[in-house]
């Protein structure tokens, strides 16, 4: 696990339940980390629906582990946000990096 590969600041989020102006619920996103990482986001695909285009990008975000994470978590990176797919994967079981499957949301 070399350090020249985690060049990318990632801020990871949490949600939080929250009451809004008129009272109703929501959630707000919280910050719960802030790291190095290496991201191998994919090429774009494009999805049409609703007659507009809008393009996504899935990939593989890995950083060094952090106990806590979890799929409701979202990685925020410069003006992109990252939904988390599925439970992060401590590779190896050794505590020591951590792969999260992404795709990006608006």
């Amino acid at each position: 696990m070399g350090v020249g590969k985690y060049r990318h600041r990632i801020t990871i989020q949490r949600p939080v339940a929250a009451v809004d102006a008129s009272g109703g619920p929501t959630n707000l996103w919280v910050d719960f980390w802030t790291c190095w990482a290496e991201l191998q986001i994919g090429s774009g695909r494009e999805y049409f629906g609703a007659k507009k285009a809008n393009a996504k990008l899935a990939g593989l975000i890995k950083i060094r582990y952090v106990p806590g994470l979890d799929s409701t978590m979202r990685v925020v990176y410069n003006d992109r946000t990252f939904q988390i797919l599925g439970p992060p994967v401590n590779v190896g079981g050794r505590n020591r990096e951590i792969e999260l499957q992404v795709k990006e949301v608006d």
